[in-house]
């Protein structure tokens, strides 16, 4: 079985968000299913990684300017301390709904948390 965790709270360089993802993904792993995590990145560039038996993609959301919406905790309290965040929001959804297709074509099961 292979199951996608598309999600906006991992813990990736520059965010500690989301450790309980993380520890569900690394429990999967354990039993035996074959993970990949799908979160927005950081930086203005596409990340693939294997770490500790879950395949981690970051994917870039802001070619532009630097992604500011992992900054504060999730998008609302970013967008709350930065209104210009607020202006990534159309390119993060895009970019989430093209990266969810394209990585979820092999996957038996979906979980989203965002």
């Amino acid at each position: 079985m292979k199951v996608l965790l598309f999600t906006s709270s991992y813990p990736i360089e520059g965010s500690n968000l989301g450790i309980f993802i993380r520890n569900i993904a690394e429990e999967l792993v354990r039993q035996g299913v074959k993970v990949r995590v799908l979160v927005y990145g950081t930086s203005k560039e596409l990340k693939k990684y294997m770490r500790n038996g879950v395949e981690v993609v970051e994917y870039p959301y802001s070619w532009i300017f630097k992604p500011l919406l992992h900054k504060h905790k999730g998008l609302m309290p970013t967008i709350k301390k930065n209104p210009f965040s607020l202006f990534q929001l159309p390119f993060y959804f895009i970019s989430s709904i093209y990266n969810l297709v394209k990585y979820s074509k092999d996957v038996d099961l979906i979980h989203a948390q965002v």
